[in-house]
């Protein structure tokens, strides 16, 4: 009796690991049991990450009579992955791009923007449902702002490159479709802008952001 408690005890104590799994067919000579989760050859993906970011900057009185700065960013994406093997994923993903810069205060700049990379993800799987990963993506992007040449007049700035990233943390895979990932990703962005009005005391040239961006993503395998 005691044995027979015993296992039962072991039973349901290892239940939530297999949580992941489905049986099915009856009959036990033909009973399958399916890996319901993501780290899988062949599944496919979609999801969606939220971004954001700050950083702050400022100089003393004795250099250009003190000025302070913040920027607020956040890089968001949508988009779908295809596992080409059990730990390698593949996705492609659309990226917004939203820049808010203040200095003193007073002056601001407002970037817009909206691109595309595409992305591999290596996974190195820690318990059932749990993985960690590191990835690498590439594409381009396009982005927007204005910037005030005088008298209440603002110039229309365009601009676009190469957008660069480099995304890494922790998968956690709660369900038989949902999965959460949780990180930071590194967002490199290099282009050249040029102004809508040529001659408007406004020129143009290149640019180069580096955003460290937290990263939450929520996604379902189909």
């Amino acid at each position: 009796m005691k044995t027979l408690i015993l296992t039962g005890l072991l039973l349901l104590a290892a239940a939530p690991a297999a949580a992941q799994t489905r049986v099915s067919g009856s009959d036990f000579r033909t009973r399958t049991i399916n890996d319901e989760t993501l780290l899988r050859a062949g599944r496919f993906s979609l999801f969606v990450s939220a971004t954001g970011g700050w950083a702050y900057g400022s100089t003393s009185p004795d250099v250009g009579g003190g000025r302070s700065q913040n920027t607020v960013f956040s890089l968001p994406s949508i988009g779908g992955g295809w596992m080409i093997t059990d730990a390698f994923q593949v996705r492609l993903a659309v990226n917004g791009i939203f820049l808010f810069a203040g200095i003193d205060g007073a002056q601001s700049q407002e970037t817009y923007g909206v691109g595309a990379t595409v992305q591999g993800l290596y996974h190195l799987a820690i318990v059932h449902g749990m993985a960690f990963y590191v990835g690498v993506g590439a594409g381009g992007y396009y982005s927007y702002r204005t910037e005030p040449v005088g008298g209440g007049l603002n110039v229309a700035v365009t601009g676009g490159g190469f957008h660069g990233q480099l995304p890494f943390g922790l998968l956690v895979q709660p369900g038989a479709s949902l999965f959460l990932r949780g990180g930071l990703r590194l967002d490199f962005l290099y282009g050249v802008e040029s102004p809508s009005s040529p001659g408007a005391g406004v020129s143009g040239g290149s640019n180069l952001n580096f955003l460290t961006n937290a990263e939450l993503s929520v996604g379902f395998r189909l």
